[in-house]
C-alpha cells in the first residue's frame, strides 16, 4: 500500500469522523434533554476521533506517539458505549411514543 493511500485514506476518515460528530450536534438539537445530553457527549467524541485522524496523517502511524494511541482507544470505548447509551435511550423515548406515556413535543426543555 502506498504511503499517499494511507494517508488520503486518514484524511477522509478524519473528515469523515467530524462531519458525523457535526451532524449529529445539530440533529440532536431537537431531542428530549436527556438524548441531547448523550448525543452532544457523543459529537465531542466522534470529533475528538476525527481529530485523531488527522494527527495520524502527520504521524504516519496510530501508534506513535504513544499518546495517539492511547487517544485513539479512549475514542473507540467513549463511540461505543455512548453509542450503546444512546441507542437504549432513543429505544425507551420510541416505546414511550408508541404508549402515550410522552408526547412528541417533548423537547429540550425536558
Amino acid at each position: 500500500m502506498s504511503w499517499d493511500f494511507v494517508r488520503l485514506f486518514n484524511i477522509a476518515e478524519a473528515g469523515y469522523w467530524s462531519v458525523l460528530g457535526i451532524a449529529l450536534a445539530i440533529a440532536c438539537r431537537w431531542r428530549p434533554a436527556p438524548i441531547a445530553r448523550t448525543a452532544f457527549a457523543l459529537c465531542v467524541v466522534l470529533l475528538i476521533f476525527g481529530l485523531s485522524d488527522a494527527i495520524e496523517v502527520v504521524t504516519g502511524a496510530w501508534w506513535k506517539p504513544w499518546w495517539l494511541a492511547v487517544m485513539k482507544t479512549l475514542c473507540v470505548f467513549g463511540i461505543g458505549s455512548l453509542g450503546w447509551r444512546l441507542w437504549t435511550q432513543m429505544k425507551v423515548h420510541q416505546q414511550a411514543l408508541s404508549t402515550g406515556s410522552v408526547q412528541a413535543s417533548d423537547g429540550p426543555e425536558s
